[in-house]
């Protein structure tokens, strides 16, 4: 099942089921499962914006704006600290989940989401300490050390 609250726009709530052979994965075999989840922070945003919670320094959950796009999952690694960083500023940034997909898939993912900016940082980057940019709305793409990556995107108006 899934729950879902009409007209949010924001989408599923929660949802769960039964899962036949839910423990075989595990190595226990022939046992069902039954399990729930609940996204607590969509939640919020739905009693938030129906006026239920009245919280002024709220800030209610928005789209992501910039993707780190990954070469591969030791990547992960060394850019967390440039996306605590960003995150620590406001910007609202996520992770391509499958480090190691073409760039192509994760440029269309990004594309597909309405994400402005994706960061790309591989091999090549790496050993000179920066990141590529690219603004998937002009088709621009520009080298920026990870040390100014914060003010060049600031500068932006992000």
């Amino acid at each position: 099942f899934e729950v879902v609250a009409p007209d949010s726009g924001i989408g599923s709530i929660g949802g769960g089921g039964r899962y036949d052979n839910l423990t075989g994965v595990f190595g226990w075999p022939g046992n069902s499962g039954v399990g729930v989840s609940l996204g607590l922070d969509r939640i919020y945003d739905v009693l938030h914006a129906a006026g239920v919670i009245d919280n002024p320094e709220y800030q209610p959950w928005s789209a992501p704006k910039i993707l780190f796009a990954l070469f591969e999952p030791e990547d992960t690694a060394r850019l967390i600290p440039l996306m605590q960083e960003l995150r620590s500023l406001n910007f609202v940034c996520e992770w391509y989940e499958q480090a190691g997909q073409k760039m192509k898939k994760q440029f269309a993912y990004a594309d597909k989401k309405g994400i402005d900016y994706v960061i790309v940082s591989g091999a090549e980057e790496a050993q000179q300490a920066a990141c590529q940019i690219k603004n998937l709305a002009k088709g621009q793409q520009e080298l920026v050390p990870l040390d100014q990556v914060a003010s060049w995107l600031q500068a932006q108006n992000l």
